[in-house]
């Protein structure tokens, strides 16, 4: 949907962060530890009973973090700068850089920015409607990495032409200056847009609602006058340059250190030396615990883990590292299994049925204690009948209280897959894994009649890769079932082999194209160089910046006149 895709996108004023970063009032990873507001100093006396000394810190930090960010995108964790000097050498870019470089830069920018924006342009709204793949996006402010990439490409390429140009000065000097306005103008356009600078989340706040506003007020007038600052420090010393004080050399040297500064500043609110670990630390924090090390000696079989003693295990990946883990994070889950999350797994205990279909054998209570299941379903199984519904919210509905060690539902449209087919269940049919590879599952059956089988694997459409192979010969009609897993149909036989092999033509496709290009690329490197050196050519060295001052400038002190001969050698 188009809401779900332009979740998180910079949506109206808060595209301002590219130029502010605190404008939006930072994130939810931002250091708040040493902040002074009112705001810090009450949540500092609220947790000051409740958490160890060491810990306040920290959830004041946490606190202030969830609390004043202002956008409109469920959180933010860092908010996306760009560079305040990068933005002023770009717009220098966009009005001296000769040829074509300029225009697609300076397209690129606007259209990634556009992009980032999402429903709140027309543009965002029409992209969702025509582009292809479009509404995969997750986080469409992913497109903001096209413009970090083109702003800074555009703007070394305008420091380029700045440092080089050898007339017109005049010229250089009003792209500087209108560079330097446009960016001064933005700025305090993005401080009036402002407004009084309240939340989506404040009406849950209202207690301390005018703290928040100073604190972000705060923020905000803080980094506005931050951002003049760097912009009026980049502006002298484009100015001084092209006043033949500075060679360029020095010049490019100070304009990269103001733009170093600018973002370490910057990124030393959310990265602290706190955020940096030891390499021991860190080999220390992902070591099995004691329930860890039972669970691991458990070798009979592939199962599934549910941790619940490292906190939250749908957003906690640490028991990933030891088990298969029915939680953990990532940030683009396949849909229907977020959506059993949404509806279901955010209360396991309320649902054992789920928790055994998804072949849960061990749930973690404690580090050091854990509970065997003995229910989970196993990584197949047959079932004796079919419910069929006709939707997915009624398949989810049903799934609650459905006994999914007999039962299975299935949405109309994929128990049409199954031809009408009724299991005639045999008691005495089995089905177990014999092999498990992420993409290349072999199972073993053995059934007096054909039985509808369940697999513990999350469904994936056939015709994205997922294929069954059954003695070796393609079985079409894998089903989904259980609203995340998936069912086929399988004849009767003995000691029957079954693979499910992942098989994406994309995959060997982009594979074959790959090796090919890169091929290609070294074929026509050798191909060039190998030409390069018969004809008896060299390759140029690279060009290096002009050291001597303006013409038309000032000496700094008496020199001695320089001659150009016609091989571009000096003499004096």
């Amino acid at each position: 949907s188009s809401t779900y895709a332009n979740e998180y996108s910079l949506s109206g004023s808060e595209v301002f962060t590219l130029m502010m970063p605190n404008y939006m009032g930072g994130g939810a990873s931002v250091d708040f530890s040493k902040n002074k507001s009112q705001l810090a100093d009450l949540i500092r006396q609220n947790v000051a009973g409740q958490v160890s000394p060491d810990q306040i810190d920290k959830v004041v930090s946490q606190q202030m973090g969830m609390t004043l960010y202002r956008g409109m995108q469920p959180f933010v964790g860092v908010p996306i700068y760009l560079g305040i000097i990068l933005w002023l050498l770009f717009f220098v870019g966009c009005q001296i850089v000769p040829g074509r470089n300029k225009w697609w830069l300076a397209s690129a920018t606007v259209v990634s920015i556009l992009i980032a924006m999402g429903d709140a342009t027309f543009f965002g709204k029409l992209m969702f409607s025509v582009l292809p793949f479009y509404n995969k996006f997750r986080a469409v402010s992913m497109a903001l990495g096209l413009s970090q990439w083109a702003i800074a490409a555009l703007a070394m390429l305008g420091l380029y032409q700045l440092l080089t140009q050898r007339d017109d000065l005049p010229r250089l000097r009003k792209s500087v200056l209108i560079a330097a306005g446009t960016v001064a103008g933005l700025m305090l356009l993005g401080y009036l847009l402002s407004g009084d600078l309240a939340g989506k989340n404040d009406k849950d706040l209202q207690q301390v609602i005018q703290l928040i506003k100073d604190a972000r007020r705060d923020m905000l007038a803080t980094d506005l006058m931050r951002s003049l600052f760097y912009l009026a420090a980049g502006t002298a010393v484009l100015l001084v340059f092209l006043s033949g004080r500075l060679k360029p050399a020095i010049t490019a040297w100070i304009i990269i250190a103001l733009v170093g500064i600018d973002h370490i500043v910057v990124s030393k609110r959310s990265l602290t030396s706190d955020d940096f670990t030891d390499s021991d630390d860190a080999i220390t924090e992902v070591q099995p615990n004691k329930a860890d090390l039972e669970i691991m000696a458990d070798t009979s079989g592939v199962f599934r883990v549910l941790d619940i003693s490292r906190g939250n295990p749908l957003t906690n990946s640490m028991a990933s590292a030891f088990h298969q883990n029915v939680g953990g994070y990532h940030a683009a889950r396949l849909m229907i299994y977020q959506e059993l999350i949404d509806s279901i797994l955010y209360e396991p205990n309320r649902y054992p049925n789920v928790l055994n279909m998804l072949n849960v054998r061990y749930v973690v209570n404690s580090p050091d204690s854990k509970m065997a299941n003995p229910n989970a379903l196993g990584n197949a199984w047959f079932v004796k009948t079919v419910r069929v519904v006709p939707d997915a919210d009624t398949e989810m509905q049903t799934l609650r209280t459905l006994n999914t060690a007999d039962e299975v539902v299935m949405q109309k449209k994929y128990a049409d897959m199954l031809g009408g087919f009724t299991p005639n269940f045999d008691s005495t049919a089995t089905i177990r894994l014999t092999n498990y590879v992420p993409d290349h599952l072999t199972y073993e059956y053995s059934a007096n009649t054909d039985q509808l089988a369940v697999f513990s694997e999350i469904y994936y459409p056939e015709s994205k890769g997922w294929h069954l192979y059954l003695d070796g010969k393609r079985l079409p009609g894998i089903a989904k079932a259980d609203y995340v897993l998936r069912a086929a149909k399988l004849p009767a036989g003995q000691n029957r082999r079954l693979d499910m092999k992942f098989e994406p033509a994309s995959h060997t496709t982009g594979n074959t194209l790959s090796l090919v290009g890169s091929a290609a690329t070294l074929v026509l490197s050798a191909l060039a160089v190998f030409l390069t050196v018969r004809s008896g050519g060299s390759f140029a060295p690279p060009q290096s910046l002009p050291d001597e001052p303006w013409p038309g400038s000032k000496p700094a002190g008496p020199t001695t006149p320089v001659v150009r001969t016609r091989d571009n050698r000096r003499k004096k």
